[in-house]
């Protein structure tokens, strides 16, 4: 290409951006100028825009309802006493009122139309971080609901009948020893009581010894609390002696009733 169609062409498309600048000049300065106010308007500064904009996203996110986790007793089917005092889970739901949100946006509205040039964001931030504080807060609630439900308890059931089965597989192994040791219990206790009624002093009176054999009789059927047994096996088995104790708290405490002749003889 020739030098001079070169030259010519670079001056007719300077010739031609020039015009099309001086042409948009004008629509472009209006646009800057009216995106300069927008942004940074003179009677209402920056943050009153951004305060605005974040109480709208406040008014977007902000729940509804407070959810909260509540451990309840666990009760079993027809059970009047829990089982265990907070152990079922369950989500309490409350009802929650964002009248901050109106009050900030009315002080907004007097801060931007006076002369006061007040902190707007400080006044807006505390309520958006409450309300995504509120949502992680009901997000958490229901984490704990679900692994509750789906992990706590199943495992807690689980360890529930592991226990019982290995306690009853413990008790129905050593429920032959328990028989037998029941059994020779009893059968100390029937000769440990022969063997204080022969211990008898011959010159005890008949109505006390028939007293003292029967109150020996009657001990040996006390389950599981030998009232005469506790305070005797020593005394006569290892010491050789036989100390009777008292005998209306022995009659108390094995509801025996005295005789005719006893009553006659007290009066």
């Amino acid at each position: 290409m020739p030098k001079g169609v070169s030259l010519a062409a670079l001056a007719l498309l300077a010739a031609v951006g020039w015009t099309v600048k001086l042409v948009l000049a004008e629509p472009l300065n209006r646009v800057s100028r009216r995106l300069a106010d927008w942004l940074f308007p003179e009677a209402r500064p920056l943050t009153y825009r951004l305060a605005r904009f974040v109480l709208a996203l406040t008014t977007c996110l902000a729940p509804h309802r407070r959810t909260e986790l509540q451990l309840l007793p666990l009760y079993m089917q027809g059970a009047s006493t829990a089982i265990l005092n907070r152990f079922h889970p369950s989500l309490k739901h409350c009802a929650l009122n964002w009248g901050d949100l109106a009050a900030a946006a009315a002080e907004l509205e007097v801060d931007e139309r006076g002369d006061r040039q007040a902190k707007a964001l400080r006044l807006v931030s505390p309520l958006l971080r409450e309300a995504i504080s509120m949502h992680l807060r009901n997000a958490f609630a229901r984490l704990g609901f679900a692994g509750w439900y789906c992990v706590v308890r199943p495992v807690a059931v689980m360890l529930f009948v592991i226990v019982v089965c290995v306690a009853q597989v413990i008790n129905a192994f050593f429920f032959p020893f328990v028989l037998l040791y029941e059994y020779l219990s009893r059968r100390a206790t029937a000769m440990l009581m022969s063997a204080v009624i022969r211990r008898l002093p011959p010159e005890m009176p008949a109505e006390e010894r028939h007293f003292w054999t029967l109150a020996m009789q009657r001990d040996q059927h006390v389950p599981r609390r030998h009232v005469l047994t506790r305070r005797l096996a020593v005394e006569v088995w290892i010491r050789r002696r036989l100390p009777l104790p008292d005998r209306e708290l022995v009659a108390e405490r094995l509801r025996l009733k005295a005789s005719p002749a006893a009553r006659r003889d007290r009066k």
